[in-house]
This record gives C-alpha cells, structure tokens and sequence, in this order.
C-alpha cells in the first residue's frame, strides 16, 4: 500500500482533548426566534394523466390562495396584508402578520413553493400544511422537497424545543 508503516501508532483524542468553548458559547448565546419551513410540491406522477390534466388546468393563482387561507384558517394566524401578483403564467402569494408570513409562488403549470416563517415554534401547524395540501390538491401534487429550520440571533442552530430540558 502507498506509504504504509508497519511501525505506525494510532493516537486516540478524547472530547476534553480538544478546546470547546466557543461551540458552548455560541450553544448558550443563540436565541431561536421561529420555525422556517419551505415546502415544494410537484405533479404526483402516480396519478393518471387525463386525472391531473383536467385538475392543473383548472388551477389558478386564487384557487391556490384559497387553499392556503382555508389551511390557515384553523391556526391563529392572523395576517395583515395579503397581496396576489400575477408573474408570467404563475404568480406570487405574499401573506404577512404580526405571528409569521407565507410567501407563494407558483409557476402556472406543476409546481408550487411555500416558505412558511411563523414566529411561535408552531410545528405542528407546519406538518398540518403538508398534509392538508396534499388533501386540497386530491393527491395530484406530492411533496418534492420540505425543510425545516430554526431562525433566530445568535447563530441558531437549535428548535426551542431542541433547548428544553426533558426529564426522563
């Protein structure tokens, strides 16, 4: 083997081997402040061509943004301005409140982007929404991609949730 050592000395390191007080201070310091959650749905594949092709022609920007509001509409999320620009084919849905935002867009055909801020660790409201439009859509659209992450000061790493102490 390329520059093998018959005589060569493993060394094992161990944690306090190594300076860690600047991961514990930026662990401390970090302030999470929300949830961020951008969700992608695509054309569910599975479902029969003539089925989703009736069901995408008939979608629109208004259609969309009544699916959002009737899946918000169990949560307390107030918002104050709703606005609705039609970009291209598609079009943007910009939701804004005093607890979080929802920001749309849709690109006229197959494909549907949400980013979801809301200010409260409200987890399950995000998974709420997968699921709910997965139900408004009639299977037609799946989830292509979702991600979660904490927002915050301070470098955040970590849900609130994530901070908790839990007794075992």
């Amino acid at each position: 083997l390329y520059n093998y050592r018959e005589d060569f000395k493993t060394t094992e390191f161990r944690l306090h081997d190594y300076d860690t007080s600047a991961e514990k201070e930026q662990f401390t310091n970090q302030i999470p402040l929300g949830r961020q959650h951008i969700l992608q749905l695509v054309k569910n594949e599975k479902i029969p061509m003539y089925h989703s092709e009736r069901w995408f022609n008939d979608l629109s920007l208004s259609t969309i943004n009544s699916m959002l509001e009737m899946l918000l509409d169990d949560w307390d999320m107030t918002f104050t301005t709703s606005r609705q620009y039609h970009i291209g084919e598609g079009g943007l849905i910009v939701l804004l409140g005093s607890n979080g935002n929802l920001i749309c867009v849709w690109d006229g055909r197959e494909h549907i982007d949400i980013h979801l801020f809301t200010i409260e660790e409200m987890e399950r409201l995000h998974q709420d929404l997968v699921k709910g439009f997965s139900t408004a859509t009639h299977g037609n659209m799946k989830i292509g991609l979702r991600d979660d992450q904490p927002r915050g000061i301070g470098r955040v790493i970590n849900f609130p949730s994530d901070l908790e102490i839990k007794k075992v």
